[in-house]
């Protein structure tokens, strides 16, 4: 099973994880606008999102750690070019998401182009984070 800190018995996703869901969307496409300026980039191919996952340690049976790990998210952005949505990730979505002293708090954005590239254990997302909506 899955952290059950994230993940019910019955594979539904807990508060806990759907607030971080809801923080990582929120901080994405607030600073979405400010960076594609800054850095000359079109923003409607870094808004396309295929799909969203639960990955690493927290969507395996047993290895994770509630007190060293943080949370991992893959998203599958067919559209965007891979370098763009790496420079977003550094320049701005770390040093908000991952800037907490106690690592357990930190939400870790990763990004491909194809759905084959996310390997398991991992988790889909994607109709939890359509439905979240941001002010």
């Amino acid at each position: 099973m899955a952290n059950p800190r994230y993940l019910s018995n019955e594979g539904e996703p807990t508060v806990e994880l759907l607030m971080k869901l809801y923080k990582a969307k929120k901080v994405y496409f607030e600073n979405l606008d400010n960076f594609c300026d800054k850095e000359f980039v079109d923003k409607n191919s870094l808004k396309e999102f295929e799909k969203i996952y639960l990955i690493g340690s927290h969507a395996e049976n047993e290895k994770w750690c509630n007190d060293t790990s943080d949370i991992d998210f893959k998203i599958v952005n067919p559209t965007a070019i891979p370098e763009n949505l790496f420079r977003y990730k550094r320049k701005v979505l770390d040093k908000i998401l991952c800037s907490s002293e106690r690592k357990r708090d930190w939400i870790d954005l990763f990004f491909v182009k194809e759905d084959y590239q996310v390997l398991n254990p991992r988790y889909d997302l994607t109709e939890h984070w359509n439905k979240i909506k941001l002010d």
